[in-house]
């Protein structure tokens, strides 16, 4: 073996951007564990069995110091329902002083507490989100930025969906942040939303169309991206919302004004192009059916010329 062979088998190691790196963050598929796969005793919260896994796996001294604050707290289902404005609080303080190694365990905790408390988390929803979406405008290691868009989905999905008068807001807050973040962030944070915007009912669809709608003059290429992975399911199959969310967006466009016509005309354009790349012929039958049947539907403008 000649000397160079040895060197090309030494240098294992390729370098990847940060941007690369990012590229790679998805959320995870619906079918992957979640927080109820862990066995805890009876009277056990996930939080206090994740807050037991993370104080072994990182030392960092803000994390360990809301361990030590939060872990006597927490020790028992009941005393975290008792104790959990301020398990909140300690953890919105914790968060602004986090350093990089301490937030990753310190969103994941979040994610348990969330799934331990839901609704009940409500009167501090705001804090929550607030502090989760100041996140989002930092450089983050991409196994946290994973982890933080499985927290915010979370975060979303167990309590925007069952307080749906809760949707303008937090739509509010999350436009306001993508326009702060750079364009891998917003598609991070597209795809949180997209995936939020299928499990809507129709009314809260129908609302939250018209927000995006809305929304197009100042985040138009991360609204795009909403609806392209709303509509994405796996192996290259269309998701059953797919054909409602469409036909909203079309009934959009056809009702709006001039001045906004342009806009969802582009943005129907953008996301039927991916979605056609995306899917198989069989599959886009039923978006291109939609289509055929409000072009008839219109009203034929040689007839009203004529009249």
């Amino acid at each position: 073996m000649s000397s160079e062979d040895v060197a090309q088998q030494q240098k294992r190691f390729k370098h990847r951007s940060y941007q690369n790196q990012i590229k790679d963050v998805h959320l995870p598929s619906p079918f992957a564990s979640t927080a109820t796969d862990q066995n805890i005793e009876e009277d056990q919260s996930h939080f206090y069995a994740s807050l037991d896994h993370w104080k072994q796996l990182n030392l960092s001294p803000p994390f360990l110091q809301y361990v030590k604050a939060s872990e006597p707290l927490s020790a028992t289902l009941t005393l975290l329902l008792h104790h959990w404005e301020e398990v909140v609080d300690l953890w919105v303080d914790a968060m602004k002083d986090a350093d990089l190694e301490s937030k990753q365990p310190l969103l994941a905790l979040m994610q348990k507490l969330i799934h331990d408390l839901r609704t009940t988390l409500l009167p501090k929803c705001d804090l929550i989100l607030d502090t989760l979406l100041a996140q989002a405008t930092r450089s983050l290691p991409p196994a946290t930025l994973e982890t933080y868009s499985q927290t915010l989905s979370t975060f979303l999905r167990q309590l925007l969906l069952p307080t749906p008068r809760l949707l303008k807001t937090f739509w509010t807050k999350l436009n306001n942040t993508i326009r702060k973040c750079r364009p891998d962030i917003r598609r991070i944070l597209a795809e949180v939303w997209g995936a939020i915007l299928r499990r809507l009912k129709t009314d809260q669809k129908r609302e939250a169309t018209e927000l995006l709608v809305a929304s197009l003059d100042t985040i138009q290429d991360a609204i795009a991206l909403v609806y392209v992975n709303a509509f994405q399911s796996t192996s290259s199959t269309l998701h059953t919302s797919t054909v409602p969310l469409l036909e909203l967006l079309i009934g959009q466009a056809i009702g709006v004004g001039e001045d906004r016509y342009e806009a969802i005309m582009k943005l129907l354009r953008r996301v039927l192009t991916a979605t056609m790349h995306y899917c198989t012929i069989e599959t886009f039958t039923a978006i291109s059916d939609i289509i055929v049947a409000r072009m008839q539907a219109l009203p034929d403008p040689t007839t009203e010329t004529e009249a």
